[in-house]
């Protein structure tokens, strides 16, 4: 039958530094047939040179379209592939992950995402469960702490134990996924208008919709540097409303009410720290408007200096 034809997506915004990097770790995939696919936001930086000079496809978006929109225009090139592995510029494959994704992935008909690792070796917390408003008073109130909480007042998986065994979770992640062919087809293009942060959650949340499921993989180890995908940091602002504009996909202006006002605690109960104080102007602004139900995309001051990577 041949080896699995994998296409690797790759969305960069001045990520000349850590592609390479990159790029090399995916010869550790002997057994399956790469095709690598560069979608450059609008780099400053030599990416997209140093995506031709290693043989990978490079589309020029022309401007910053963000990381969903970065994916679709990958996704259009990926005819013929067997899965879809969207990732971000600054992870490092460890031996045998993308082989070890691509069976779950395809054999299982669905989404596979790896044990994702700090540079030190820690693993990351990389898993999620489904946004809700006792989730998200959770977050906001307890943060870190009672890490071993009931899973209603926990939208972080922090339990240990759960990133050493295999299973299915609701969400991860955007940084790695590993898609089936049939399930990328199946749920389709990624939804843009969030630009940057939980595109992610959308995506997942399609997946199950559609019958798909997402399971993590621990053998399958990546290294996320972090800081090489955009400059989450100055986005804070974004970060929360598209949590918040998740919710009201979903549900009505009250939940959508409620769950802002968490969100909103969050960022206000950590407002000795820079990023989360020059955040709630607007995410109040930005709530207020996807309550009452305003079309469009509502971005942060600082999207147009970030790629659209989740890292």
């Amino acid at each position: 039958m041949g080896r699995p034809v994998v296409c690797v997506i790759v969305v960069t915004h001045n990520s000349a530094t850590h592609l390479p990097g990159f790029l090399d770790s995916l010869s550790s995939a002997g057994s399956l047939d790469l095709r690598v696919i560069v979608v450059d936001n609008a780099s400053t930086d030599a990416s997209a040179a140093v995506a031709r000079a290693a043989g990978a496809t490079v589309i020029e978006a022309g401007e910053n379209r963000g990381y969903a929109a970065g994916i679709n225009l990958g996704r259009a090139r990926t005819s013929g592939c067997d899965a879809v592995f969207v990732a971000n510029p600054d992870l490092r494959i460890g031996p045998g992950a993308l082989e070890a994704l691509a069976a779950v992935a395809i054999g299982e008909d669905g989404v596979a995402v790896p044990r994702i690792l700090a540079p030190d070796g820690r693993t990351r917390r990389s898993l999620f469960r489904e946004p809700t408003i006792g989730r998200q008073l959770g977050e906001a109130v307890l943060g870190d702490h009672w890490p071993g909480r009931p899973s209603w007042l926990s939208e972080i998986v922090r339990e240990e134990g759960a990133y050493r065994s295999r299973h299915r979770a609701d969400w991860a992640t955007g940084a790695a996924l590993m898609v089936s062919a049939r399930c990328d087809r199946t749920v389709g293009p990624w939804d843009e208008s969030y630009f940057l942060f939980s595109e992610e959650v959308d995506y997942a949340s399609r997946v199950r919709r559609h019958g798909f499921g997402l399971t993590y993989v621990p053998t399958a180890e990546v290294t996320h540097a972090e800081g090489g995908s955009g400059r989450p940091g100055p986005l804070m602002d974004l970060a929360a409303t598209n949590k918040i504009r998740y919710v009201r996909a979903r549900h009505g202006r009250a939940y959508s009410a409620v769950y802002a006002l968490a969100v909103l605690l969050q960022l206000l109960l950590r407002a000795s720290e820079p990023g989360h104080r020059r955040a709630v102007r607007p995410t109040a602004a930005g709530a207020r408007a996807l309550v009452a139900g305003a079309p469009g995309v509502i971005e942060s001051t600082g999207a147009a200096g970030a790629l659209g990577a989740t890292g």
